[in-house]
């Protein structure tokens, strides 16, 4: 064993007696030469080795110091509307502190900002939910570097997308649809509305709710952003049940189809809303096609009362559909981070993907863990049966994100403006929606 190793072995036995902590300082050469028996000059080479594996700090004419006592901040962009900032800033400083990591969490919207400043003018390592059209002045940060990587990954589902090593899984969203039971009860369909599926029943449906003047459901839509397309939760269900399929489900003829003129149809029906969940949770409308399992939680908070709800999986046959999204996180960090700071880093991460911390994020968010280990009755807020049709189940089909691309959403959704907005024929927006459609997925 060589010299440096037996000083970093001895550091390390330190720490994990609490007898050294993050920014003490440590002993001079002289001592280290008389506890090891070496000279001044292998003490001093050695510690210089520690240093540049950013073990140890050395000050000229001050002393050394072991790394990780300095602070770190970590902007750590998110998705505010799924976690409380305040009581999740909570549990990232309580990790930060079991650990001594001293990371200091600037929590931020992530969809407020589409370029984050990791320069190298920025001391600062940036933490983002993915997003392939965020940017970054500064590196992202290659995960795979640290040895116990592969281990770490394996712990966790095989839906979750690895990218070179630039990401680690940080949480799932599901969603299915949900009725409002009062108001179903007002129009008879209280007992006939069990499913998401063809829909056969959606044209009386609509007619009991104008004569009860209840909102059937209401369609969400976006016209200040290029990712908004109000039709395809609808248009998914009711393909998928007409092809008996979701292979390449998106192929074309796909909207200048009866199929696709029912779906015109059906959203004609629907209010417009700048949010499809407000409406539901507000009791004001009857019916969500599209409700994820963050309702679970955020339902209570809203005043909706859990008796007030119920959770009707999208099927196609005997198949269940199931919307599905995985969120990873990324990393930007420049070179004057430090690889002793990048393995704080590391160290958070890990932990905050612990069964432990994952638990307390499913109980503040009602997200879905992506550990193997993590059953439904793990998660806290799985206390009902209609809620586990939000977890995949056997013969799960599974209706991803990257059913259609986000070029493909920005042209469709735009298309349908025209008819939505400004009374364009939809039989000849079904049919340019189509060829467009058809040429994007040939060239």
């Amino acid at each position: 064993m060589s010299v440096t190793e037996t000083i970093r072995n001895h550091l390390d036995r330190l720490i994990s007696e609490n007898k050294l902590r993050p920014g003490d300082k440590l002993p001079k050469y002289a001592e280290i030469c008389d506890r090891f028996g070496i000279t001044y000059t292998t003490a001093q080479r050695s510690f210089k080795k520690l240093e540049q594996e950013g073990k140890i700090r050395i000050v000229n004419g001050v002393g050394s110091f072991l790394n990780g006592g300095d602070v770190l901040d970590v902007e750590f962009y998110l998705q505010e509307t799924l976690f409380d900032f305040a009581e999740l800033k909570k549990i990232l400083s309580e990790i930060s502190e079991k650990h001594q990591l001293n990371l200091n969490f600037i929590l931020k919207k992530r969809y407020l900002k589409k370029e984050l400043d990791a320069s190298a003018s920025t001391h600062k390592v940036i933490l983002s939910e993915f997003d392939p059209w965020m940017k970054s002045s500064g590196p992202q940060m290659d995960f795979s570097c640290f040895p116990d990587y592969g281990d770490f990954m394996s712990e966790f589902s095989e839906a979750v997308p690895e990218r070179g090593g630039t990401l680690v899984p940080f949480y799932c969203l599901s969603a299915q649809g949900a009725v409002n039971l009062p108001l179903l009860k007002k129009t008879g369909f209280e007992n006939r509305i069990t499913e998401l599926s063809s829909m056969e029943w959606w044209k009386s449906f609509a007619a009991a709710c104008r004569r009860e003047r209840i909102v059937p459901a209401v369609k969400n839509y976006f016209t200040d952003t290029l990712w908004s397309f109000p039709l395809q939760p609808l248009a998914e269900i009711i393909m998928a049940n007409e092809r008996n399929s979701v292979e390449r489900l998106f192929r074309t003829p796909f909207f200048h189809t009866k199929a696709g003129k029912r779906m015109f149809r059906i959203m004609g029906d629907l209010h417009a809303t700048r949010n499809e969940q407000t409406p539901f949770l507000d009791g004001s409308c009857a019916l969500s096609f599209n409700i994820g399992s963050w309702i679970s939680i955020q339902a209570g908070r809203r005043g909706m009362l859990p008796e007030a709800f119920r959770i009707i999986p999208k099927m196609c046959g005997k198949r269940h559909l199931l919307s599905w999204r995985s969120v990873p996180l990324q990393a930007f960090a420049n070179h004057t981070v430090t690889i002793s700071e990048k393995k704080r880093l590391w160290l958070f991460l890990k932990e905050l993907l612990s069964r432990e911390t994952q638990k307390k994020l499913a109980a503040l968010s009602g997200m879905i863990s992506p550990r193997k280990d993590m059953r439904p009755e793990d998660h806290p807020w799985m206390t009902r049966e209609d809620f586990r049709w939000f977890f995949p189940q056997e013969g799960t089909v599974f209706l991803t994100r990257d059913l259609l691309s986000k070029e493909e959403i920005a042209v469709l959704a735009a298309l349908y403006e025209q008819h939505e907005f400004f009374g364009a024929n939809p039989e000849l927006i079904r049919k340019c929606m189509d060829e467009k459609l058809a040429v994007m997925q040939n060239g």
